[in-house]
């Protein structure tokens, strides 16, 4: 079985989206079934990846985070750019 290395959040959203998955002990699994996604998708938003506009409202609505924060990227994601 191959070892996954955890993604590195890249986005102030991608950091809130752990936070947040933490804090309420939801899967990512469990989160992708109320957005509407598989739970690998909620995976890359957790690294690298930006969920698309439609997606980062239905995350707003279902975490609080506001939309924008998915564009601020984190600033060790600008220095390493």
């Amino acid at each position: 079985m191959k070892r996954r290395t955890p993604q590195v959040p890249t986005t102030k959203g991608a950091k809130l989206l752990r936070e947040w998955l933490d804090k309420t002990d939801t899967s990512q699994g469990e989160l992708a079934e109320l957005i509407g996604v598989g739970q690998a998708t909620v995976s890359k938003w957790l690294g690298a990846h930006s969920p698309r506009i439609r997606h980062a409202m239905k995350l707003s609505s279902v975490t609080g985070i506001p939309i924008r924060q998915w564009g601020t990227p984190l600033p060790a994601a600008r220095s390493a750019a």
